[in-house]
């Protein structure tokens, strides 16, 4: 059964505004609500075209405002595509959606008339933003395109859904998955994460798990303690990962210090890490036309190269150093050795073609 809104507030306002020393003329209107619903667990958000603002508070419900500005050279067509302009809220079981859209003109003479010619909007016409404060244990889904989100003390489960704009979140979230292209992404600490990135720079205090797929991306990020990554083109700077897995082409990734566990498939990619903290890491490198740079001062391992043409030079300190030639042709061998003490229980395996790959002590 549909639960019933409780109306609080309504107010609607057109507002038309020539502005004649520019040839521009301003319709505007703003539509603002508060509504409450008893036991509602999500809120959704769709927009497009402008800013949204979240904030939350201590009330069992809703109160949006939004601001829509429409501006053309002909007052009669902005205020025209103003009245088109609308605002839906419902709600299904303990979902809230709060919405907006563009009708389509309505169907008269004119337009049946015109029917075959294509009149494409300019939606850059249009500016839609929205202020809204919601309770803070609910969960918030948003999609908005064209505009800037901001989030202000939420610290629940977000999803976000953001195209052509900036996000940025103030306080620690539980989880969220991100779905972000062409902007720049500012968290500060999340539990579980999921990013899906497109020509995003995202910067973040600290992930405890984080699922990456990413494209074109700048990404840095203070601490991480698992991270799983399909990575293409991206530029990526990490302070501090204790475990990390996946893929990486035609990119760069920078860490400064790397704890139990490294597993990575490169690429044409450079990788850099300048400190292991863990004294028997795990770590499998299989690589292609990429450069490795690796300062193994601390740690203990044994290593197990198996390499095609390329470059691999290692420490004077390295122990029991064999190098075994497979095929002269295409210079393969296998290189075998160990760093630190013999007993450990640290391994290195790593798998080349081509490339350069360098294991410095300090």
């Amino acid at each position: 059964m549909k639960q019933a809104f409780t109306f609080k507030i309504f107010l609607a306002m057109l507002i038309t505004l020539p502005l004649v020393s520019q040839g521009q003329s301003i319709a505007e209107k703003v539509t603002k609500d508060t509504i409450t619903v008893e036991d509602f667990a999500e809120v959704r958000i769709e927009n497009e075209y402008g800013d949204v603002v979240i904030s939350t508070w201590e009330k069992p419900s809703i109160a949006y405002e939004f601001l829509i500005r429409v501006e053309k050279r002909d007052l009669d067509a902005a205020e025209d595509l103003l009245e088109r302009v609308q605002v839906d809220v419902s709600n299904f079981g303990r979902l809230v959606t709060i919405s907006s859209s563009i009708a389509d003109r309505e169907d008269n003479f004119f337009t049946r008339l015109l029917s075959d010619i294509p009149l494409e909007l300019d939606k850059s016409d249009v500016t839609i933003d929205l202020n809204i404060s919601i309770p803070n244990e609910v969960d918030l889904e948003i999609i908005n395109s064209f505009g800037d989100v901001v989030i202000l003390d939420f610290i629940g489960k977000l999803r976000c859904n953001l195209k052509h704009g900036n996000l940025k979140v103030t306080e620690d979230l539980k989880t969220i998955d991100l779905d972000h292209s062409y902007g720049r992404v500012d968290l500060r600490s999340t539990g579980l994460a999921k990013f899906n990135l497109r020509n995003s720079r995202l910067s973040a205090e600290s992930i405890t798990d984080l699922q990456l797929d990413s494209q074109g991306s700048e990404l840095q990020i203070q601490t991480i303690d698992y991270l799983n990554l399909d990575s293409n083109k991206d530029e990526m700077r990490i302070v501090e990962v204790e475990k990390i897995r996946g893929d990486m082409r035609f990119g760069n990734i920078f860490i400064e210090e790397m704890g139990q566990e490294l597993s990575l498939e490169l690429r044409v990619t450079d990788l850099r890490i300048t400190e292991i903290n863990n004294s028997n890491p795990n770590i499998y490198i299989d690589q292609q036309n990429s450069d490795v740079d690796i300062t193994i001062h601390g740690a203990a391992f044994n290593l197990k190269a198996n390499l095609e043409e390329g470059v691999l030079r290692l420490p004077e300190s390295f122990k029991n150093i064999q190098s075994d030639i497979i095929d002269n042709k295409d210079n393969k061998r296998i290189i075998t050795g160990n760093f630190g003490p013999q007993e450990t229980t640290g391994l290195f395996e790593l798998r080349g073609k081509r490339g350069y790959v360098i294991l410095r002590e300090e």
